[in-house]
């Protein structure tokens, strides 16, 4: 009987390690879309960037600051993406009137929410 005790043993042990591995494969899939997703919402501020009415300086700057969030976004760091997205916010809203800042403030706030929800936050 201790061939059999044996067998169950390492098909059971089988089963815990595929479902880990499971879980594992499933949790980076939902990673990923939810980075999928935060990267369509760093190209509207991206393009709400390039729209706004700044000079050469401060829209290079922005976009700068831009690149910098999807770095840190593909490294997974979400608090200093959505700091850096915060900055960008933050410019727009010195730099430009409010009405000239709006599109970009709205497409930072839509970009801080998206990876908020993505990071569980």
């Amino acid at each position: 009987m201790p061939s059999v005790r044996s067998g169950m043993s390492t098909g059971i042990l089988l089963m815990f390690v595929l479902s880990a591995l499971l879980m594992v494969w499933s949790a980076s899939k939902a990673d990923a879309q939810a980075e999928t997703a935060c990267l369509a919402e760093l190209a509207t501020l991206e393009s709400a960037i390039l729209a706004a009415p700044l000079n050469d300086r401060d829209q290079q700057n922005l976009l700068t600051e831009l690149q910098n969030a999807r770095d840190k976004l593909g490294e997974g760091k979400t608090d200093d993406d959505v700091a850096k997205i915060t900055d960008i916010r933050t410019a727009a809203e010195k730099k430009l009137e409010a009405k000239d800042a709006q599109a970009i403030v709205a497409a930072a706030d839509a970009a801080i929410a998206c990876l908020g929800a993505s990071s569980g936050v």
